[in-house]
């Protein structure tokens, strides 16, 4: 769990860099760890969001948010995916409440406009 945790705190630093590439790289790795992997699928989810890639966000996070030992974010993050993608019907599938959709709507918005070019 520490190698996971480790490994997830130096991605995030990566995105946050906007080395994006290379936090995913690292991601990848991090999913081959035993315990953990449903942690690290979360954040690569988000890291590949992060650059538009919201089909490969999903099929990222797919596996894992059923799981028991799935962080809770997993559920949000792939609502999030499929809001990005305009999937509605399966996003409104993935939330339960109302402030919970207007939450996954409107990351699902900024993501958007991050992928926009700049007027």
């Amino acid at each position: 769990a520490k190698e996971c945790k480790t490994l997830t705190e130096k991605c995030v630093t990566l995105d946050n860099e906007g080395k994006h590439d290379a936090a995913q790289a690292l991601y990848k790795e991090g999913m081959r760890l035993p315990h953990g992997a449903s942690v690290v699928a979360t954040d690569y989810a988000m890291s590949l969001m992060l650059q538009g890639h919201f089909r490969e966000a999903r099929a990222v996070l797919e596996p894992f948010f059923n799981r028991y030992d799935a962080p809770p974010r997993t559920r949000n993050d792939l609502a999030i995916a499929y809001a990005s993608s305009g999937k509605p019907q399966r996003t409104r599938q993935l939330i339960s409440s109302q402030a919970e959709a207007q939450q996954v709507n409107s990351l699902a918005a900024a993501l958007a406009a991050r992928k926009k070019p700049a007027s």
